[in-house]
């Protein structure tokens, strides 16, 4: 998917007229990466749909569209975060009315929004408890665990995959991610993420600093170079500035690190941007690792630093 931006425009004739609105509709979300359902319900209500490419029982897809008037929406993407507006008339074409009009009902949009979510995240957090309490603590010897070289710590285990708990930082209990044993994740549908955590280990009473990085493989790796710490996996690069915002909120004057991902491969390298980003807004301290002129490329994370160090004789 294109980065999310915010969509306003559309064609309209200045006389009020507008021809085949849904389609044009239609064309502003496929213009930002998303595919559109194949039929669009133009009710003023929410309407969630699968997306062609995510996994077949996610409905992260989302409309709102109403004909009434000028016709205008919004539209997104749950997983990615996404959320764009439209409108068949662009804004500097609105009369003063017309744009009073098409703000009430964003704003209306974004309130059904916020409780569909809600409620979305509320149902997963009771799917969550009901799915990590009757889990078995998981073995040391889970293929995916083994290949990391960590330990489970926390993690619970179901169905061969890794269970781990995504929690609030008032020690809630919001959701959950699945490791496979080949590596694969994914989350549980619905669950709330931003701002959440993985625990990953370390000191929870007293913490010397507490230490944010992506990955749970990634956080048991910081936990075993520093168990003085207080270690969180915020999930992905995505969400390390909203769990460092809220770390920082939480321990104002504890030393807060954020231990990035170096994606060298990767266009932009987001592992460093996101850290960065968050390092920036949340007043904390950056580490990266150090690559050796012998390194592969392909390493990318602590973790990955880690191993390589313990294979070739740099640390046990």
């Amino acid at each position: 998917m294109k980065n999310p931006r915010h969509t306003d425009g559309g064609s309209a004739s200045e006389t009020g007229t507008y021809s085949n609105p849904i389609e044009q509709f239609r064309a502003a979300i496929s213009e930002v990466g998303i595919v559109p359902p194949s039929h669009i319900e133009a009710d003023g209500a929410i309407h969630r749909y699968h997306v062609e490419g995510d996994k077949h029982s996610r409905k992260d897809g989302w409309y709102c569209l109403h004909l009434d008037g000028i016709p205008a929406g919004s539209f997104g993407h749950w997983r990615e975060g996404i959320s764009h507006t439209w409108s068949a008339k662009q804004k500097h074409l609105m009369t003063t009315a017309e744009r009073a009009e098409h703000h009430h009902r964003m704003d209306d949009a974004r309130r059904q929004r916020a409780e569909l979510e809600r409620h979305n995240h509320e149902q997963a957090a009771i799917r969550a408890k009901s799915i990590f309490a009757p889990a078995t603590l998981a073995s040391d010897t889970h293929l995916y665990l083994v290949k990391k070289g960590i330990s489970a710590g926390i993690a619970k285990q179901s169905r061969g995959a890794l269970v781990l708990p995504i929690v609030s930082f008032d020690n809630k209990l919001a959701s959950l991610q699945f490791i496979q044993p080949d590596g694969s994740k994914r989350l549980l549908s619905g669950g709330a993420k931003r701002g959440n955590y993985i625990p990953a280990g370390g000191n929870v009473m007293e913490p010397s600093r507490v230490i944010i990085c992506e990955g749970w493989a990634t956080g048991r790796t910081l936990s075993e170079l520093d168990p003085a710490a207080l270690i969180m996996a915020a999930i992905d690069a995505g969400n390390l500035q909203a769990v460092a915002m809220n770390a920082r909120a939480k321990w104002p004057h504890l030393p807060l690190v954020i231990a990035g991902d170096d994606d060298r491969l990767t266009d932009g390298n987001p592992g460093r941007t996101k850290a960065n980003a968050a390092a920036i807004t949340s007043g904390a301290s950056l580490m990266f690792p150090q690559w050796g002129d012998d390194m592969p490329q392909s390493l990318s994370d602590w973790n990955d630093w880690r191993q390589w160090m313990r294979t070739n004789g740099g640390g046990s």
